[in-house]
């Protein structure tokens, strides 16, 4: 195939975001001294184009490199392979770039800008944003104005060292990751996304790493080969690999990619003598999964042993009988759970939905702010800080409780401003620390926070039946396991009323046959059997909007097994674009995006410097992994959106920033961990019967607060709770925590 080489200006952007973009261009004279061009026949100069153009702006000049052909829906169009953009010259092309591409800038900041810079407005964001000021920017608004103006060149600069072959979400992460010296990091050794992030796969990283001339053979080549084995063997859950398993995976990894294995023995010694990895017996690690262990376990043995500083068990039973009376009281298990919770360093407390953890945590919360404020305390006890894993966790975590809670990363993230309202109120040692969905951590997020030295106190809360965390470890089952935490066991039920919380005992204990059903529209509980995937997703159609409108869209939610579209018509990206279109045909579409107003979404990753504002006009920062909410409008003149998330903040994103957002009609069981909604509906068919199991159903059905509607055939439901879920996985936790004991 032909290359050529087009140059001209954009007369119009369809859709775009940081690395694509649909536009139309005017063509430059010069273009048609191609015979390829000549022979397209364009009309006016004017060609379509689309593909690899980042920050495409009315008005700039473009210069690209691809090749014409003839699409079928919208005829011939010019397929981008690289580009680059000049920036605007005019002031309306500069205008237009600052609502667009700049985070922050609307109509009126756009316009005070341009009309006291004018042409040299670009010059004074990138070179002088002191000034901006001067047209009536708050010096914080301004140095946002240039951050955001910085990244978004460098945005460009990591596409282009990619030619483009990278997703809108890679380039962010390699941006938060490293800054202003991503590009360095990239041409020094473009092997650290693998090392030293996640998310980049080795064919990829390693295509372009060869095209720069990096020989096979190479050492650096071999350490990403030896970090990418361990890290998809971390994938499945694994702390370590052991030794024969690494050599197998190693010699079908390193043969399809031409790889001499004495090589690979050569630099995976040298590995270990640089501590990247380290080799115990039989297992490899790598070092920061080895390390987090180990800290989880000291911290862990260190919290047990502590035997100072915690109320006094006749002080805790005043406190309890004095805040339970005429409000709630807990049985005994309940109340010896409360009890060790505060009379111990550490303790755990775990059973399954409507247990009374949610009770628990109350009265512990308020029984240790009740005596904290006592003379005899005050020195030794101070605040109370709520964790989960999720977004979404911590909401409930703060829906429940009446008091603020965080997620990990947000919390971690706070803490690194010494001078953070955070910081000043939990780090230091008279804080206790209440981990909720204790599940879903894995031994890289516990390590994170077990490793200040501050966190005296630990409360952990969990369900040990649901499916384990995503990344390494089977932390809430070794810690029960390891015999040496102070464990409470809740097995009674108080939440749920009938076929809900029979039925998840009933799918526990592999007791399929007697699942307890009623009417379809009526009962707390259930079912729809048939063989047909086609008419499970109809059926399903048909009660999601059933139970939006009765419960709403917010405490509505689908899970499915499947997120990828082979997954066939129950997979959560074929389903979502099905239940956009039957609940919300009529949304206005937005750009580019796949996205309409009033459409259900998530966001996907972190991002703790969003702004967001509460009901009440309060602003504060962070939109995190998870989090839920409802496009509730769209504005074409700023190109932006603004997302309603289920904890009653709001926030806005520009649409050429939209990635992070997903359609949210349809979650997998793996997203919805963590969430609950008043009414769940599960749905499968028989191409999830091999990647499903009991955890996996008991996790998805205690999602539901008041009903539940559960979709499928027989034969994925019978192998579904007659196959166990597996915990087996590869983990030395317990064994170092038994071995700090005995130090």
């Amino acid at each position: 195939m032909n290359y050529i080489e087009i140059k001209g200006k954009i007369v119009k952007v369809f859709a775009s975001n940081i690395s694509w973009a649909s536009i139309l261009i005017f063509l430059e004279e010069e273009c048609f001294q191609s015979k390829e061009v000549q022979a397209m026949h364009l009309k006016d100069h004017v060609m379509k184009a689309a593909g690899n153009i980042m920050s495409a702006g009315e008005e700039c000049e473009i210069t690209a490199k691809g090749y014409a052909k003839i699409d079928p829906k919208y005829g011939l169009q010019f397929h981008v392979l690289e580009s680059s953009i000049r920036e605007p010259k005019t002031e309306q092309s500069i205008f237009k770039f600052l609502t667009k591409f700049i985070d922050g800038v609307g109509d009126i900041t756009a316009r005070a800008v341009v009309n006291t810079f004018g042409v040299a407005t670009l010059d004074v964001i990138k070179n002088h944003p002191e000034r901006l000021v001067e047209a009536g920017v708050s010096k914080k608004k301004a140095e946002k104005i240039h951050e955001s103006y910085l990244s978004n060149k460098i945005y460009e600069e990591i596409s282009d060292f990619f030619h483009g072959d990278v997703t809108q979400n890679q380039v962010i992460k390699i941006y938060h990751a490293f800054g202003k010296d991503s590009i360095r990091r990239l041409k020094e050794n473009v092997y650290f996304l693998i090392t030293d992030l996640d998310g980049f796969g080795f064919k990829k990283v390693d295509k372009l790493a060869l095209a720069s001339g990096i020989q096979r053979d190479s050492q650096i080549r071999i350490d990403a080969a030896i970090t990418e084995i361990l890290k998809q063997n971390e994938f499945q859950g694994n702390c370590y690999c052991e030794v024969d398993a690494f050599e197998s995976l190693a010699r079908d990894f390193l043969k399809e990619n031409r790889v001499d294995p004495k090589v690979v023995a050569k630099c995976l010694a040298e590995q270990h003598r640089l501590r990247n990895i380290v080799i115990r017996e039989d297992k490899i690690y790598r070092r920061a999964v080895y390390d987090a262990e180990d800290n989880v376990a000291k911290k862990i043995v260190e919290l047990c042993k502590r035997t100072k500083g915690f109320y006094e068990s006749k002080d805790i039973e005043a406190a309890y009988q004095t805040l339970s009376h005429g409000f709630y009281s807990l049985d005994e298990i309940q109340k010896k759970a409360v009890f060790r919770s505060l009379r111990n360093g550490m303790s755990i407390i775990y059973g399954g939905p409507g247990k009374g953890k949610t009770s628990i945590i109350q009265m512990i919360c308020d029984i240790w702010e009740y005596l904290a404020v006592k003379p005899k305390y005050q020195k030794e006890h101070g605040s109370i800080v709520l964790l989960a894993p999720t977004g979404r966790a911590a909401q409930r975590m703060n829906e429940s409780t009446g008091r603020p809670a965080m997620t990990f990363h947000r919390f971690m993230a706070s803490l690194k401003n010494k001078n953070s309202a955070v910081a000043k109120e939990f780090d230091n040692e008279k804080t206790l620390y209440i981990i909720d969905e204790a599940s879903m951590c894995d031994i890289l997020l516990l390590s994170n926070l077990f490793k200040r030295e501050t966190l005296k106190h630990c409360v952990i809360v969990g369900d040990s039946n649901q499916i384990p965390s995503i990344g390494p470890g089977k932390v809430l089952w070794d810690i029960i396991n390891s015999g040496v935490v102070p464990a409470t066991k809740l097995e009674v039920s108080y939440r749920f009323g009938g076929n809900i919380s029979v039925n998840s005992d009933m799918v526990l204990a592999g007791r399929g046959e007697k699942i307890v059903t009623g009417a379809a529209d009526g009962a707390d509980f259930s079912t729809f059997l048939h063989t047909d995937a086609i008419e499970i997703k109809n059926e399903t159609l048909r009660r999601y909007k059933l139970r939006c409108k009765y419960f709403g869209v917010r405490e509505t939610m689908c899970i499915v097994a499947n997120r990828q579209k082979r997954g066939g018509p129950l997979a959560s990206e074929n389903l979502n674009l099905e239940l956009q279109e039957f609940m919300n045909s009529q949304g206005e579409k937005i750009p580019g995006s796949g996205l309409r107003v009033r459409d259900r979404v998530m966001y996907t990753h972190n991002d703790y410097e969003k702004e967001c504002i509460d009901r009440k006009g309060n602003v504060s920062l962070g939109v995190f992994n998870g989090d839920l909410g409802i496009i509730e409008s769209y504005s074409k003149e700023d190109e932006s959106i603004r997302v309603s998330f289920d904890d009653g903040r709001s926030a806005e994103f520009k649409i050429s920033y939209l990635s992070s957002l997903t359609l949210a009609y349809a979650l997998t069981i793996h997203k919805a961990q963590g969430s609950e909604a008043k009414a769940i509906i599960i749905s499968l068919s028989n191409r999830e019967i091999y990647n499903f199991n009991r955890n996996l159903l008991y996790t998805g059905i205690t999602r539901a607060k008041s009903h539940l509607d559960l979709l499928g055939t027989k034969k994925a439901l019978k192998i579904a709770i007659g196959k166990i879920g597996s915990i087996n996985r590869s983990t030395t936790l317990i064994q170092r925590i038994h071995y700090y004991m005995k130090q």
